[in-house]
Parts: C-alpha cells; structure tokens; sequence
C-alpha cells in the first residue's frame, strides 16, 4: 500500500541514524583505546566505522545536491550556506577519521590509533549536535509541509532513493547499518519504502553473515 511521503521525517530518522552511530563510535573507540579488543572485535569495529564514513558522506551529498537546492527559495530564512560550510568540515574530519580507523585495521598500535580515531570522533561531534539543530529547526515538519506538496515530497524521495542505491555500497553493509542504528519502532516507519525482499529476505538472511560482525554495535 502506497503511503504518504515525509520528508522531514525521513531526514529526521536518519539524523537519529548517524547520531546514535556517532555516540557508538566514540565510546567504542574510548574503550579500544583503554583495552585492546578481540580480533572478531576489531574487524567488526572497524567495519562499523567503514560504514558510518560513507554513510555520511553520502547523506552529505544528497543534502547539499538535492535537498538544499529544493528548499533554498522555498525557505529563506535557512543558513544554507552555513550547514554546506558545515559539510566541507566535516569531509576534512571524515578524512582524518577514515585514516585513523586504516591504522586500526593494521593491528599495529592499536591503543594509538584508536586514541586519534577517538579525537576525530569528539571533533565531528562537536560539530555534528549544533549543525543538526539548525536542520531540524528549519527543515522540521511543519516547515517543509508548508512549501512542498505531496508530489514534490514524493520526487525528491525518488532522487534520494536513486542517489542512495547508487552510492550507499555495498548494500549488504550500508542497509543494515543505517536501519539497526535506528530503533525497531523508527525502522519499522522508516522501511515501509523498502522492497519486502530486502528487510524480510537479504538484510536478516542472505546478508546477515556479511555484517554479522557490525553486529555488537547494532541495535537488536
């Protein structure tokens, strides 16, 4: 059955997504750093953080490139070109952050790597909580309700569903990730969109043994 498009909601649930990665990724590298993990640990770890770097920085790009553009006239009074701004930040630390967790996956200095992994976690964070704030409060419910009929919401789910596909690879990783960052009632809302195959088939059956390892970090 078909159901209504919302787009704010939808970007809210993600936020939720990525933040809740976020504070996963920066106690788990805290405690990396204060004790050396099992193997199966790391790998898993390691994988997590894979994901959480592309993920955002693909969540990036759908933003800059098709939400943005669309609300830009609509919504005015939004500091867009703050939150871009924002962005290009972020792609320095995600680099950083990216660099650190190679060195972890290396097996070699682990307490080291994990230590600068968790500097550059605490950074974005820093950056993270005050950039979503200024989202959620102009792009909130209401807001994008009151400039965006039903068939444009709907568009620009098409876009972003196409773009996510297209760079959220490989699939068996990235779709678990993003939906067991998300509590079950959120992913239940949240995966209506989804082909039944891929949440009742691949994610927990096919795939499960590929992000098996995630798993620790997952939400049930």
């Amino acid at each position: 059955m078909a159901h209504n498009v919302d787009i704010a909601a939808d970007l809210e649930r993600v936020h939720g997504a990525i933040t809740r990665a976020l504070e996963v990724a920066v106690e788990s590298s805290a405690k990396i750093q204060a004790e050396v993990p099992t193997d199966h640990e790391l790998h898993g770890f390691t994988m997590f953080i894979d994901c959480f770097v592309t993920f955002l920085e693909g969540h990036h790009e759908v933003e800059d490139d098709i939400a943005f553009p669309y609300f830009k006239d609509k919504l005015p009074e939004t500091p867009f070109e703050k939150l871009i701004g924002d962005h290009r930040e972020m792609v320095g630390i995600l680099k950083q952050i990216d660099t650190a967790n190679s060195k972890l996956k290396s097996f070699d200095n682990i307490s080291t790597a994990a230590g600068e992994l968790n500097n550059q976690l605490i950074k974005l964070k820093k950056l993270w909580y005050p950039h979503i704030d200024i989202e959620q409060t102009h792009l909130c419910g209401d807001c994008v309700c009151s400039v965006a009929p039903q068939i444009d919401q709907a568009k620009l789910a098409a876009r972003i569903g196409q773009h996510n596909q297209e760079q959220s690879k490989p699939a068996q990783l990235m779709l678990p990730f993003l939906l067991y960052n998300m509590p079950r009632e959120v992913r239940t809302v949240f995966a209506q969109s989804f082909p039944w195959i891929v949440t009742g088939v691949l994610i927990p059956l096919i795939w499960k043994n590929k992000w098996r390892p995630m798993k620790p970090y997952l939400l049930a």
